[in-house]
């Protein structure tokens, strides 16, 4: 009893990191007994349209590897039509799309293919069009993160190209084509 008591006392004096520092990297305990914070190192993430097959393709969907990126790392779509927009909420991510690389359609939460809430992001290479939504308001992207970069995207035949909503920041846009944007 004496030993659960003593090995439960170390357990309880050790200092854990906040939740949110957490989401970084991951803890190890060292040998005294202690943790650790081990930082994430950036990881290249492969998504492949939904339909798509092949051993190259780690995540069906631009949603799927959004929900296993982590701040820092960078996914990379394959070429193909995604039909399917997501959300990215991972801070610091770089989406950047392979030539041939296409969202049509596929507008999420009812505003934008792409739902930017994360801060520091960057989009690149990417080709988006036909994007729609009940009050005709749809854009390809949607920004209600902080500091958003855009590079060599094409926008066209879209309700929007791209919109802003809550947040603030920088939006830096470059090398990009808006091409029969608008409602009408």
């Amino acid at each position: 009893a004496v030993v659960a008591s003593s090995s439960l006392s170390v357990e309880a004096s050790v200092q854990r990191p906040p939740p949110s520092k957490l989401k970084d990297g991951r803890l190890r305990r060292l040998p005294d007994g202690s943790l650790e914070l081990v930082q994430h190192a950036p990881e290249e993430i492969r998504a492949c349209p939904i339909s798509a097959t092949g051993p190259n393709c780690q995540y069906k969907g631009l949603a799927q590897a959004i929900a296993a990126a982590r701040p820092g790392d960078t996914i990379v779509m394959a070429p193909g039509v995604y039909t399917h927009g997501a959300v990215v909420n991972v801070d610091g991510l770089t989406i950047r799309a392979e030539p041939g690389a296409h969202i049509r359609g596929g507008a999420v939460q009812g505003k934008a293919a792409l739902v930017v809430t994360g801060a520091r992001v960057s989009i690149d290479g990417l080709e988006c069009s036909d994007v729609a939504v009940h009050d005709r308001n749809g854009a390809c992207i949607r920004i209600e993160g902080d500091d958003l970069t855009v590079r060599n995207v094409n926008f066209h035949d879209n309700e929007q190209g791209i919109l802003s909503g809550p947040g603030g920041g920088t939006l830096l846009v470059e090398n990009s084509r808006f091409v029969r944007n608008g409602q009408g």
